[in-house]
C-alpha cells in the first residue's frame, strides 16, 4: 500500500521537504533523525510520529508540500490509496487546522483521508473553541473520511458542539506504542 501524507506539522514524516516518494524501511529507527546531542529537538513529536507508522501497514509513503503543483498532487490522488495526517494538539482556534490543513489544500485530495490523534487544547476545566477557517477545514474532512480519530471525550465534545459527530476516541498514538 502507498500513502501520501502532508510536508509539515500534521505530517507522518519528520525532517522531510519537497514532492517525494520514500520507503517505509527508513522510517522505523531507534530515535529520530534529527537528534543531536547538541540540539535534541521535541522528542515528543518523535514519539507520536513513531508510534503512528508503527500503527500503519504500507510500502512506501509520498510527501507532498501544500504549495505542491499539480504533478505532485496527481501522483498523489492517482498513486495512493490514503492520505494520512498524525494529530496532535490542533483544535483551538487559529490553530494547525487552519494555517496549513486548508479548505484550498483538502480540495486537492480526491483519496481517502485518515486524520488520527487529533486533540484540544486547552486548559483543565476549559471548553476550548474552534475558529470559523478551523471549522471550515473539519467539516471538509468530516465529509472526506469516515471518521475523526480524537484523543479524548473532550475533543470529541468540541466537535460535537459543532455539530461534526462521526468522531472515534482512539487517544493518542502513543498508547499504541508497544
Amino acid at each position: 500500500m502507498k500513502i501520501a501524507t502532508l510536508n509539515g506539522p500534521l505530517s507522518i514524516a519528520l525532517e522531510l521537504s519537497g514532492d517525494h516518494l520514500v520507503p517505509s524501511s527508513r522510517y522505523h529507527q531507534a530515535r529520530p533523525r534529527f537528534w543531536t546531542e547538541q540540539r535534541p529537538l521535541n522528542i515528543g513529536d518523535w514519539f507520536i510520529n513513531d508510534a503512528t507508522l508503527r500503527l500503519l501497514d504500507f510500502d512506501s509513503l509520498f510527501v507532498v508540500n501544500a504549495s505542491a503543483g499539480p504533478d505532485a498532487w496527481e501522483v498523489v490522488n492517482e498513486q495512493c490509496d490514503a492520505f494520512v495526517l498524525k494529530g496532535g494538539n490542533y483544535l483551538f482556534p487559529g490553530g494547525v487546522l487552519s494555517t496549513h490543513l486548508t479548505p484550498d489544500v483538502l480540495s486537492r485530495i480526491r483519496i481517502p483521508i485518515i486524520l488520527l490523534g487529533t486533540g484540544l487544547q486547552a486548559g483543565p476545566g476549559e471548553p476550548g473553541d474552534l475558529g470559523p477557517s478551523d471549522l471550515d477545514s473539519l467539516r471538509i474532512l468530516q465529509e472526506r473520511s469516515a471518521g475523526i480519530a480524537v484523543r479524548g471525550q473532550a475533543s470529541a465534545d468540541l466537535l460535537a458542539r459543532h455539530g461534526i459527530h462521526d468522531t472515534v476516541v482512539t487517544g493518542c498514538p502513543t498508547l499504541f506504542w508497544q
